[in-house]
């Protein structure tokens, strides 16, 4: 769960609005990029902010993989 917010964080991050910028024709947006786990995203957040991150276009993409050692039940400070 840990590291879902994080990754919901990093995504808030990008993702961003812009109030009287010229209309693009290929906006990319969460709505439009493969693989992003848009289900989970809208298990977590509230609908509202949902709705708003699906619209708003994304101006990079950033994939990072990883491996849990253990089950990842355990966190380590």
């Amino acid at each position: 769960m840990r590291n879902l917010c994080a990754v919901v964080a990093f995504v808030a991050s990008l993702v961003t609005t812009s109030i009287g910028a010229p209309a693009r024709t290929n906006v990319r947006t969460i709505a439009n990029l493969p693989n992003f786990p848009k289900e989970t995203l809208k298990r977590i957040v509230s609908p509202k902010f949902y709705r708003s991150l699906l619209i708003s276009p994304v101006e990079s993409w950033v994939v990072v993989r990883g491996q849990l050692v253990g089950g990842g039940s355990q966190v380590h400070a």
